[in-house]
Formats: C-alpha cells, structure tokens, sequence
C-alpha cells in the first residue's frame, strides 16, 4: 500500500492494464464488425432486368416471327446471354418498272435479340444497265425494341408500324416499330433489257465482338422480279 493514499482510491497496477486491454479489444472488435458489408436486399428484390432491358414476353416465346413465315432463317442461341437478330419483311417481290424506275421496300426490326444490329446493303446481282439507290444509306443500326399490344402512336421517321401475327399468344397480334428500306431500281435507257429480270440485294447483319470475341456476321438475300416493258 502507497503511504499517504485513502484506501478505497488505491488500485492495483495489474487491475488497470488489465481494463485497458479490454477497452482495446472491445474497440478493435467494433471496427472489424462495422466494416464488413451489408447485403442490400431490398435492392436484390426491387431489381428486374426483364422490364428494363425490354426482353421478349414469355407469351412471345417459340412464336414464328413475320419473316420466318416468309422464309427467313432464325438465329442461333448463344450462351453468353446474347441474343442476335436479324429480323426482316419484304414488302413485295413484284415490281413494274414506271418512269424509268421501281420502288421497292424492305423492313428491318429487332424484338428477339438484345444486341444492336448492323446492317449493310449491296447489290449482290442485277443486268447491265440496271442499278439501285438507297434513299436513306446502305446501312442501318436496328437497336432492340419492344412488341406493344396496339400500334404505336407517335412513330419516328423512317419507320412503320409492324403488324406481328400471334406475337403475344394465340390469335394474339402483336406491333413492333420497323426501319423502313425504301430503293429505287434504275433502268437506263440504254440498257438492252426486256420482261421480267431479277435483282437480288444483299443484306449483311453484324454483332461486334465483345470481350476479344469475333465479330459475328449473317447474311440474307432478297430477290426482286423486275417488270420491264
């Protein structure tokens, strides 16, 4: 005991770095714990890709697309969670040369894919004398869209309204904005050309590589029977 000292005030060196070692611990303890992350589930449940990315219905699903019907062919499923489109009408085969001239039309649209959609135009044949001019460029950007349950009623220019048979179910249509392909075939007046003759345009779709993949690339050919009197 320390002379001169009351005794109820006197504590033993040992008591009090045995105090100091638990205050310290109990600190060291609380900031381990406050730093570990809080798993945010409201967040996790508030979250949903299919709304925001617009991803097809599941009513859609396995239901034939226009241009399947009049024979083009369906893309392959990846597993990377890409899906690519290249989706397509052709307004009329049959054309009559008026004027020295004629008006054919192609329309492009992505409602099945979730990537954007390249697309070059080139005359891939036609005869002598013959050739075509695109009114807005041979080449397109078709980004992912919707399938709407009624026909969109502000349409940006360039496109139309697209009817999909039984898109949404049985008997269900659904509509899809699609970029309008407007090409006028010129006749020369030189060229030694009459009756019917064929033109076919060449459409090559493109998905640029992601992550050091390749570029993937499609192609479809659109025939025209031309009338030349």
């Amino acid at each position: 005991m320390i002379a001169g000292l009351p005794k109820a005030k006197y504590v033993p060196i040992a008591r009090l770095l045995r105090r100091c070692a638990a205050c310290l611990f109990l600190c060291l303890l609380a900031t381990i714990l406050l730093s570990i992350p809080v798993l945010n589930l409201s967040a996790i449940k508030s979250a949903s890709p299919d709304t925001d990315r617009g991803v097809v219905p599941a009513a859609a699903t396995g239901v034939r697309r226009v241009d399947d019907m009049l024979g083009g062919a369906v893309e392959p499923d990846h597993t990377d969670g890409a899906r690519y489109c290249l989706a397509s009408v052709q307004a009329s085969s049959g054309l009559t040369v008026e004027n020295g001239s004629a008006t054919g039309r192609l329309y492009f649209y992505n409602v099945d894919g979730n990537r954007t959609t390249h697309i070059d135009l080139k005359t891939a044949a036609a005869p002598d004398g013959i050739w075509v001019e695109y009114a807005a460029g041979a080449h397109l950007e078709i980004i992912p869209t919707d399938i709407f349950p009624e026909p969109v009623e502000t349409v940006p220019e360039g496109m139309v309204n697209l009817t999909l048979p039984s898109k949404l179910g049985a008997g269900v249509d659904g509509y899809c904005l699609a970029h309008v392909v407007v090409m006028d075939i010129v006749v020369m007046e030189a060229a030694a050309v009459i009756g019917d003759v064929c033109v076919e345009i060449l459409a090559t779709a493109s998905w640029p590589g992601q992550k050091g993949q390749a570029s993937i690339q499609q192609t479809r050919t659109f025939r025209f029977s031309v009338a030349i009197e």
